[in-house]
């Protein structure tokens, strides 16, 4: 699939939402003997236009990080949450430069998904330790508004999915596989499993695959160190992208000195606040992911019935792929 192309380009896109298991995802799906992930996550290809002219990066560059797929991989991989909510434009040239791309998009309860989102800042430096969960949402709201006339999105609106999500189902079609984070937290064998069947890929390796999480937010011991660490990520992915193992033993040594486990709660009154922001725009997506005839929706879009996690994949478009014989 798209082998004949000049250069190899990625034709499987986990596209979002960041702190709903886009890395996770991510990390399992790479394990798959058909499936090639790029050296390291989080290209932004599509979202890191350059600031003077507007033009993406040479696609050269985009390509180099899939150089060392082989031909008889059906899939290469790629995952950057900031596609999502990067609207028509970054849609447009995503499905304008790759060739008949298959796009994951994975969403989670939104007031769960910002309070992750919080935590994982702050273990990273880059909000203040002293700074509340109540005093960030502020901060979100006031830039919400001010953002809002130029369409930019902020980590309050990224958990609008109604504002964005309905664009991508639009485009991609049956080409588009909505997952629910529930799932994937709670049988995330399940739900690759039904990722490769979607795909139409051999399914007897997913139980032999390691489920760990990635990307778990952690307490800092130092945050002057989480800081450093966060601002110099992106150098040491390109230094290590091609030694996996030896980035794994500096992620390992760096937990091991700066990590404890995490401490911090939601408090239910921060809980209902964000909650009531939420909720109305929640009820829209979950009327039109019903008007597309997807039949089992998690529990925070208003369904008492949960159903089989592999019931929601892809809505009812997409469930004619669960029922073909595998690669």
């Amino acid at each position: 699939m798209g082998d004949d192309m000049p250069m190899r380009l990625p034709n499987l896109i986990v596209a979002g939402v960041g702190k709903s298991g886009t890395t996770s995802l991510f990390s399992y799906l790479a394990q798959h003997p058909n499936i090639c992930a790029s050296t390291k996550k989080e290209l932004n290809y599509f979202t890191s236009r350059d600031a003077v002219t507007g033009e993406l990066a040479p696609i050269e560059s985009y390509a180099g990080f899939f150089s060392h797929c082989a031909q008889n991989h059906a899939f290469r991989l790629e995952a950057s949450p900031s596609y999502c909510y990067g609207g028509t434009a970054v849609i447009t040239a995503l499905r304008d430069t790759l060739r008949d791309p298959r796009i994951v998009m994975i969403i989670r309860e939104p007031t769960s998904r910002l309070w992750s989102a919080f935590t994982y800042l702050k273990s990273m430096g880059v909000i203040a330790p002293n700074m509340t969960f109540d005093s960030y949402v502020d901060h979100c709201e006031q830039a919400y508004h001010v953002r809002r006339p130029n369409g930019s999105h902020t980590p309050l609106s990224v958990g609008f999915y109604i504002d964005w999500l309905p664009e991508w189902l639009d485009m991609f079609g049956d080409d588009c596989c909505l997952l629910f984070a529930d799932d994937l937290f709670a049988d995330p064998r399940m739900v690759v499993q039904r990722v490769c069947e979607w795909l139409r890929l051999s399914t007897d390796s997913v139980s032999d695959l390691d489920y760990q999480v990635r990307n778990d937010t952690i307490q800092p011991r130092s945050h002057a160190l989480a800081k450093l660490t966060f601002r110099t990520k992106d150098l040491s992915q390109r230094w290590l992208s091609g030694h996996p193992a030896v980035r794994a033993k500096f992620r390992d040594a760096y937990r091991a000195m700066n990590a404890r486990p995490l401490t911090a709660a939601l408090k239910p009154r921060d809980r209902q606040r964000v909650a009531a922001l939420y909720r109305e725009p929640n009820a829209r997506l979950a009327r039109d992911l019903s008007r597309r005839g997807y039949r089992y929706l998690p529990p925070w879009l208003g369904n008492q019935h949960q159903g089989d996690p592999g019931s929601r994949l892809g809505g009812a478009a997409a469930d004619h792929r669960h029922d073909g014989p595998s690669q």
